[in-house]
């Protein structure tokens, strides 16, 4: 008897104008809130790296910043989106995904939702 493998996702995190908050606080000599914003990142990176990989039994492809790349079956998707949600209310900032069959397709899907206006989850790049 054959088993079929199951159909993995590409799945492309990204903050949503992090760069910008941490300039704003840098700029404004304010080391203190840039300082708790850099360990906001690094805690909630962590955390979404471990329902990744603990709970979703996914691979973390990249990690670094405030992104990272990974692959889920694609029959937790659904649940992937139903964590994210959830992890980020805990947190000042928003993030972007996209889901693609290829980390090509999940990158340009990562793209298209910042342009929608960030904090968006856009699976695949056909339009609509």
């Amino acid at each position: 008897m054959m088993f079929m493998k199951p159909n993995k996702v590409y799945v492309s995190v990204d903050g949503d104008n992090i760069g910008d908050i941490l300039e704003k606080h840098l700029i404004n000599n304010n080391l203190d809130s840039a300082k708790k914003l850099s360990q906001s990142i690094l805690e909630w990176i962590d955390n979404l790296s471990r329902i990744i990989t603990d709970e979703l039994h996914g691979e973390i492809l990249i990690k670094g910043g405030d992104s990272l790349l990974c692959t889920i079956e694609e029959d937790k998707l659904n649940l992937f989106i139903k964590k994210i949600k959830e992890i980020q209310k805990n947190y000042p900032f928003t993030c972007s995904v996209g889901v693609g069959k290829s980390c090509r397709e999940s990158f340009l899907a990562l793209k298209i939702a910042k342009a929608k206006g960030r904090n968006h989850i856009q699976i695949g790049i056909n339009e609509g």
